[in-house]
């Protein structure tokens, strides 16, 4: 009597822990499905937001484009984690090649005048350049007020701070004073090209100091293409 008893708690325990098997398994394998279809909708997110990514890459340049690069390499390393896997990234100087940029004018019409300091006035020009391309040209319109016989330096100050010479006037570079002149484009231009040293977006100045002469220099446009 007492075998049958005993046998019959021994199969009542197995049966309980069968169940709980069963139990533990199927939640195992919710949880498994429910972890894979996760991973499967932030892989999904993860490419569209690398392709994003990769389609701005294209369009910046500078400080920006390397943020974004920085940003793309964070989001492959989370796809790679993921289980995912990521097309080679192109180079940068292919990316930038599928760029067209064309080429815009920033101009200044604010007269000034570099002479001695008590009387220089409006003798810096600021520009906010939002890109820049593969050349860029400062060209200025201006001459002596009374006469040409006017001498003097340009120089360029890039987002850094930093302070370029780039030309150095004199009365060979004007024809006629600006006293007979009407408006600007009486004047003789001129051109400087500044590719070397604006190779990034930014604000720079050009600045404008008279050396010596009979003349102040008189500045009426000043213009910076890239």
């Amino acid at each position: 009597m007492k075998a049958i008893k005993l046998f019959a708690v021994v199969a009542v325990l197995f049966l309980l822990a069968a169940v709980n098997v069963r139990a533990a398994s199927r939640l195992d394998l919710l949880k498994q499905e429910f972890a894979a279809a996760k991973a499967r909708a932030e892989l999904k997110l993860e490419r569209d937001y690398l392709g994003k990514l990769t389609a701005l890459r294209g369009r910046v340049t500078g400080a920006e484009l390397a943020a974004v690069e920085a940003e793309i390499a964070d989001v492959r390393a989370r796809i790679t984690a993921l289980g995912g896997t990521v097309p080679p990234l192109p180079a940068a100087a292919a990316a930038a090649a599928k760029k067209t940029h064309t080429a815009r004018d920033y101009v200044s019409n604010v007269k000034g005048w570099a002479g001695i300091p008590e009387f220089s006035r409006n003798n810096t020009y600021g520009f906010l350049l939002p890109e820049v391309g593969a050349k860029t040209t400062l060209t200025f319109y201006a001459s002596g007020r009374g006469s040409t016989d006017t001498f003097g330096k340009v120089y360029l100050v890039t987002p850094d701070g930093k302070q370029k010479k780039i030309y150095r006037w004199s009365p060979d570079d004007f024809e006629i004073p600006v006293k007979e002149a009407r408006n600007y484009r009486d004047l003789k231009p001129v051109r400087v090209d500044i590719s070397k040293l604006v190779r990034a977006p930014g604000r720079y100045l050009v600045r404008f100091q008279y050396t010596g002469g009979d003349d102040p220099l008189a500045i009426l446009r000043v213009e910076i293409r890239s």
